[in-house]
């Protein structure tokens, strides 16, 4: 995953996920308010924009432009920008449509399904502080700025301008937990109050017998992912205070060298820590995998982008542990999983 592609397929996730996360804030005490306005305002509002989202890695700023399409809970974001112009992504009724022209292909994933709202803001409340932070303008319209800190050194943080008269995000900026500026969501242009038919969350067009469907990231128990990879999984019997369990699915590595692995879930609210446990044997020899595992049995994230990584193996088992966490708290989750 070292090409100029696979880093623009990353930017796209990124400011999906950006924009999905900012409908789970709704906190009180400071900018309490504010941040309200913004979770309603995700659910019932409707816009139309241009949005650009800038990843920052090693020195270097990778950007992609969107046209966003916004109506109550739906979203719908068509990149504008090379090497991944085309692509469009639907988000609606805890769904994601992920559609590649150039690989006639449809990716579906869904949302964990495993905490209520209301569990997830509890969890977000409980690990991290929301404090308004000034002002300012973006899109030429007035925002408030709400800064987004955690409440236990070692995590990362989030800033946003939320729009004065409607309470739409316009813009967004993450922080590891260094404190470097690891991505921005921005709107360069906003128009409140435009709708949207239907059809436009429901694309069709082009889609026949030439193109495939391929669902990612199902949601598994314990018992079906280890049926899947077939490997005894094991959580970890260490994990940060404030972490939960977030879910577990099957990942495949992303170029299609058949390498699988149990994918175990964790988070504050913010923050997330990512498992992945395998078993121990060659899986993929391609230089352009994320995934390498030599003859030694221990298996190594080539590039694991803005989080740090550590590996470990127990008896048969390959373990990768990848978070935005210091490393001595990556390498004791590693460690305790037996």
């Amino acid at each position: 995953m070292r090409t100029r592609g696979a880093i623009a397929i990353v930017l796209a996730v990124a400011a999906v996920a950006g924009l999905a996360l900012v409908r789970s804030l709704h906190v009180r005490a400071d900018g309490a308010s504010t941040l309200r306005r913004a979770y309603e305002s995700a659910q019932r509002a409707s816009y139309t924009g241009t949005v650009t989202t800038a990843v920052f890695y090693m020195g270097r700023e990778f950007r992609t432009q969107s046209a966003v399409l916004h109506r109550g809970g739906e979203e719908r974001i068509k990149y504008l920008s090379a090497p991944v112009a085309g692509v469009l992504v639907v988000a609606r009724r805890g769904e994601t449509r992920t559609y590649q022209p150039g690989a006639r292909q449809v990716i579906v994933s869904r949302a964990p399904g495993g905490r209520s709202d209301g569990a997830a803001l509890d969890l977000l409340l409980a690990n991290y502080a929301a404090s308004l932070a000034g002002s300012g303008r973006v899109a030429g319209r007035s925002a408030d700025i709400v800064a987004v800190t955690p409440r236990r050194r070692g995590n990362p943080s989030k800033k946003l301008w939320i729009d004065r008269g409607t309470g739409v995000i316009l813009r967004s900026e993450d922080r590891s937990a260094s404190g470097e500026l690891r991505s921005r969501t921005e709107f360069t242009a906003i128009r409140c109050g435009a709708s949207a038919p239907s059809a436009a969350f429901e694309p069709t067009a082009d889609i026949g017998p030439a193109w495939t469907t391929k669902e990612r990231d199902r949601e598994l128990t314990q018992a079906e992912l280890q049926k899947a990879v077939g490997l005894r999984v094991v959580p970890p019997q260490y994990l940060p205070p404030g972490y939960v369990p977030d879910g577990m699915n099957v990942y495949s590595c992303a170029c299609g060298c058949g390498h699988e692995a149990a994918h175990l879930r964790y988070t504050d609210g913010l923050n997330s820590i990512s498992v992945f446990e395998t078993p121990a044997h060659p899986a993929c020899g391609s230089a352009a995998c994320s995934v390498h595992c030599p003859t030694t049995g221990r298996c190594q994230v080539r590039d694991a982008r803005q989080a740090r990584v550590a590996t470990a193996s127990s008896g048969t088992r390959s373990i990768v542990v990848v978070a935005d966490l210091p490393e001595e708290e990556i390498a004791r989750v590693a460690k305790s999983i037996q």
